[in-house]
């Protein structure tokens, strides 16, 4: 079985941190993509170690291999790889992966995450004479819409008494209105 030599794999880990180029192709390429499946969901650790493992493959050693750069090829061989991209991988979730949690499945719920009662009752106190085909009362709350460009307070889904659906904005219903 091969042996890891840490002085080559330490070189190689000190030139992908030191270039400045090599670090931005791994918070951008790399840690984008890994942020995308943390979001999703889907974020696996070893699946991370693989994707560091390309990183090392496609983008450190070609530059190492430059004489510009380093001129040195630094040939890992199968342990040595597996100490690179356990390192980026675990160095990038600490960092930035960590904190990062998924989005919740529940699209379109409130962000305290309550479910509304149906049948709460709303009351609407009128004054004036723009709403006049629309009478003071109470309502029996169907749905909360939530607030849109056009609507930035929000809307209520409503029945009247007759079994007629309407949909308002908030700000024509009193405040504190809800029992």
């Amino acid at each position: 079985m091969a042996t890891i030599d840490k002085d080559k794999v330490r070189e190689v880990i000190l030139f992908a941190d030191n270039d400045y180029r090599m670090y931005e192709v791994l918070t951008t390429t790399y840690l984008n993509n890994l942020k995308k499946k943390r979001l999703k969901g889907t974020y696996d650790k070893k699946k991370s170690y693989k994707l560091m493992e390309y990183y090392y493959q496609n983008y450190v050693r070609p530059e190492m291999k430059k004489p510009s750069k380093y001129g040195y090829d630094p040939k890992f061989n199968k342990p040595e790889k597996e100490y690179f991209s356990k390192y980026y991988g675990d160095y990038l979730w600490e960092e930035f992966l960590k904190n990062v949690r998924p989005k919740s499945k529940l699209k379109g719920t409130a962000k305290t995450k309550r479910k509304l009662k149906s049948g709460v009752i709303l009351k609407r106190e009128f004054s004036g004479s723009l709403f006049g085909s629309f009478p003071s009362g109470e309502y029996e709350l169907v749905r909360e819409i939530k607030p849109t460009k056009v609507v930035p307070e929000g809307q209520y889904e409503i029945r009247r008494k007759d079994g007629k659906k309407i949909i308002l904005a908030k700000s024509r219903f009193a405040k504190g209105g809800r029992n």
